[in-house]
């Protein structure tokens, strides 16, 4: 582990982050390791860095992630609120009650109760419909947050007795689920419009997108702060050219949390294991969930091409080792100017799961 820090995305609107549905009528609540990624990438070459012959058209910045000695690892960007982060759910049984099906994020301190074997209060710790499981603590510092601090306000005295009738009314963002938003194309050779609706991701005051960093090369924070100054009025995401996507970042020195007892690795991203992991058995007492990765390249060189699929492991994988995993050039089978490269480095937490494995 080299040295760490967060990078706060403070959104200027809604995102956009296609996952599911026939279309775009559906929205991810968090941003994988992958696409972030790939937005680093095409800032750089936006930036005037040029792909070199010798390397096979690849940015001589990829040399080392290439070469499977990665001079940073970066986790998925996930929800925060406030100074709350949140955390992938581990992909193991959390316990008996229906209802901790839903739970998709956990705050530092409910990780901290399930390595010692305790569930929620599903009555007090579950907020956003139940998916998000924080400490009672940690819930009355959110509160505070989204009430804001006009004591005389009528709406906020209605929020505040709803709040406590129901935690899980408490929302630090809306998006899958929620109404899309129609949108109307219009075709360039008739001139017949196409209704068609897209969700987006949007985020409540005080919230918004977190990602850690570890670098293993301190000499490539110039170039990811440069990316991300370039990506802060680009936009990530999807619907950009909607005005989707835009946000300010702020940097945060931070070490990764240490879990006392940790036995086993929670993957803070998408994961693709190199083969010679997969060949020392990585996975075969692991915990995860398969999910398949594909779209279309973003590039100056072409933008019209779908590159291939790549099946990779979701974040909250539960592993019984660190592990590093590779990057994948998917370019098309009938060729393309330079590498497609996907990202599937690892970047994992030590945790304990006492009496769920």
């Amino acid at each position: 582990m080299g040295q760490t820090a967060i990078y706060k995305l403070i959104p200027r609107g809604a995102f956009h982050f296609g996952e599911r549905g026939v279309g775009v009528e559906e929205t991810a609540d968090l941003l994988h390791s992958d696409t972030l990624f790939s937005a680093f990438v095409s800032a750089w070459r936006a930036l005037g860095e040029q792909p070199d012959p010798s390397i096979d058209n690849s940015l001589p910045l990829l040399a080392p992630f290439v070469a499977r000695r990665p001079p940073f690892r970066i986790s998925s960007a996930l929800p925060y609120v406030g100074e709350v982060l949140l955390f992938p759910r581990p992909l193991v049984r959390l316990g008996k009650a229906k209802a901790l099906k839903k739970v998709a994020f956990l705050s530092e301190g409910a990780l901290r109760l399930l390595g010692r074997g305790e569930t929620p209060d599903l009555e007090r710790e579950l907020i956003q419909g139940g998916r998000v499981w924080v400490t009672p603590e940690e819930r009355d510092d959110i509160k505070a947050l989204l009430l804001g601090n006009d004591t005389d306000s009528k709406e906020r005295r209605r929020l505040a007795a709803r709040f406590e009738q129901d935690a899980r009314a408490i929302r630090l963002w809306g998006g899958s689920g929620d109404a899309p938003v129609p949108h109307v194309a219009v075709d360039r050779m008739s001139s017949k419009p196409n209704l068609f609706f897209a969700g987006r991701l949007r985020f409540a005051p005080g919230c918004g997108l977190y990602f850690w960093v570890d670098f293993a090369d301190s000499g490539y924070r110039d170039h990811l702060d440069a990316a991300l100054t370039f990506l802060q009025d680009e936009g990530v995401g999807g619907r950009r050219s909607t005005g989707h996507g835009q946000f300010s970042f702020r940097v945060e020195k931070r070490t990764l949390p240490t879990l006392d007892g940790s036995r086993h690795f929670l993957t803070l991203s998408l994961y693709h294991p190199h083969p010679d992991e997969v060949e020392s058995g990585v996975l075969r007492d692991a915990w995860y969930r398969r999910v398949h990765r594909r779209g279309w390249i973003y590039s100056l060189d072409g933008k019209n091409l779908r590159r291939k699929g790549l099946w990779m492991l979701s974040e909250g994988t539960v592993l019984d080792q660190e592990v590093i995993g590779t990057i994948e050039d998917l370019r098309p089978e009938i060729g393309f100017a330079h590498p497609v490269w996907r990202y599937g480095y690892a970047l994992t937490l030590p945790v304990r799961l006492e009496g769920l494995l």
